[in-house]
């Protein structure tokens, strides 16, 4: 099953491994106001990445909901808006610096112009479409093995999963990281109520259930988690 889930061909997958292999400073970032998505895409990315023995730091513009909080090792996210200048420091010594679930650099506001700045190589893991032609900060101009986009798709949390397998780390994958791309999965398609009626994404839901996943507790902590605020 996990053969029949793969997203690149040996040519782009080989400069992918190349561009991994190459880095060891590695920074993640996603969109503002950071959905299950964005967080779960990252916190996964991350935990595959430090497998690979990277040194990986999350910037995220802002933080996340309260009803994300339980997502494992979120606690390791730094924001931007109340770290800047750590966040800045750990940007320029970055190698590579991957861009989820986000294609333009005025998504992650003031951080966009730090990662505009950097030096590192980018890699942009992405299901939206691209903004018009006319915008000047859309990455869709990176070489291909580093624009992985893939707007046909659920989720950037689906794409990563699929990325990993096809990289050779599901066998490694922990109880954690399968929890933060089943959020990714859920929020992303409203509890998998639109956006989902491709066979492929029940298949990459059997294989995070294999990881041992409790996707009803999942449920629950997102979606029977309102602050009485919210309520």
């Amino acid at each position: 099953m996990r053969e029949l889930l793969s997203l690149l061909d040996d040519a782009r997958l080989l400069k992918l491994v190349t561009l991994l292999r190459q880095a060891n400073n590695v920074v993640l970032c996603a969109h503002r106001s950071p959905d299950g998505d964005a967080t779960g895409a990252c916190l996964a990315w991350a935990d595959y990445l430090r497998g690979l023995h990277k040194k990986v730091s999350i910037i995220l513009p802002n933080p996340f909901p309260d009803f994300l909080r339980w997502l494992p090792n979120n606690e390791k996210i730094l924001f931007y808006d109340h770290k800047r200048e750590q966040a800045n420091q750990l940007v320029k010594e970055a190698d590579l610096i991957c861009c989820l679930d986000f294609n333009d650099l005025r998504r992650i506001l003031d951080l966009g112009q730090a990662v505009e700045k950097s030096k590192a190589a980018l890699l942009v893991i992405d299901h939206h479409l691209f903004a018009d032609e006319a915008e000047q900060q859309t990455l869709k101009d990176l070489p291909a093995e580093q624009l992985l986009s893939f707007p046909e798709l659920s989720s950037t949390c689906e794409i990563v999963f699929r990325l990993v397998c096809q990289l050779g780390g599901y066998d490694d994958m922990t109880k954690s990281t399968a929890a933060c791309l089943y959020t990714g999965m859920m929020t992303d398609t409203g509890a998998f109520t639109y956006n989902s009626s491709r066979p492929e994404v029940y298949q990459v839901i059997s294989l995070l259930l294999e990881r041992g996943i409790d996707k009803d507790k999942i449920y629950r902590n997102v979606y029977n988690n309102y602050s009485v605020d919210r309520l």
